[in-house]
């Protein structure tokens, strides 16, 4: 038995040498990770750096650095908290990787400017101002298919530059998993413009919208006449948005 018990001790000791002294660069060199893909490594598995984490050739992580997070191992887990700069703003996750195959981030929280952020969007002809702040509780994948999102969107002093000047406050979106599916909800405090509503994807990536827009009496004259063109009026002053489709037709 006690022979048991030293051999337990020696592999825990081995265990955490190895992740406090394994180097950093030659663990991505094993997991066959591209070179080209994170640059200027140093540190060790349990705490290091990168200058930057190249996602794609126009989408990058700056001034990277991660800690190793021991207590997923007791839910049969390897992760590790990062710290990170992506399109000017300063970010923080937890990423994992289960025994079961399925790759998670959590505990995130990430903030930058609205138009720091107005490249990732369908909309080329708009233009933001603001703050926007990301929580996000979880974000999970199996294999390379997307299994479930949690999370709030909050985007401070709104503005619409463009196409039609617009104060919206504050707005939140919030995403919750509804079975296989999940739910956005969106509304705004403050602002000439008043938001509601919910977005509703499936599983198959299809989504259905209803949008619900208001403009405030203090609306500029702009504004009211761009909303006309989303359609009839109703009676208690709003423009109703309906929509369906499928998001891989417009990401």
């Amino acid at each position: 038995m006690k022979g048991r018990y030293l051999i337990l001790l020696g592999v825990f000791t081995f265990s955490v040498a190895f992740l406090f002294q394994f180097p950093a660069a030659t663990a991505l060199t094993l997991l066959n990770m591209d070179p080209a893909q994170v640059q200027n490594v140093s540190g060790t598995v349990w705490r290091g750096s990168a200058d930057r984490i190249l996602i794609s050739p126009e989408e990058q992580l700056e001034d990277v650095s991660w800690s190793f997070k021991p207590a997923l191992l007791i839910q049969a887990k390897a992760g590790a908290g990062l710290d990170f700069t992506y399109r000017g703003g300063h970010g923080y996750v937890i990423a994992a990787y289960s025994l079961f195959g399925k790759s998670s981030l959590s505990g995130g929280r990430y903030s930058t400017s609205a138009q720091a952020l107005e490249p990732l969007l369908p909309l080329p002809i708009a233009e933001f101002r603001g703050e926007v702040t990301l929580q996000l509780e979880e974000l999970s994948m199996k294999g390379q298919q997307f299994h479930k999102a949690e999370g709030t969107l909050v985007w401070d002093e709104a503005r619409l530059i463009r196409p039609a000047p617009a104060s919206l406050g504050q707005v939140t979106l919030d995403v919750l998993p509804q079975g296989d599916n999940h739910l956005i909800s969106l509304k705004n405090t403050g602002g000439e413009l008043r938001l509601s509503g919910d977005i509703t994807i499936e599983e198959n990536k299809r989504y259905n919208a209803a949008i619900i827009l208001k403009p405030e009496r203090n609306a500029p004259s702009e504004l009211v006449n761009s909303l006309r063109a989303l359609g009839r009026r109703q009676s208690d002053g709003s423009y109703r948005i309906r929509q369906q489709g499928n998001l891989a037709e417009i990401l």
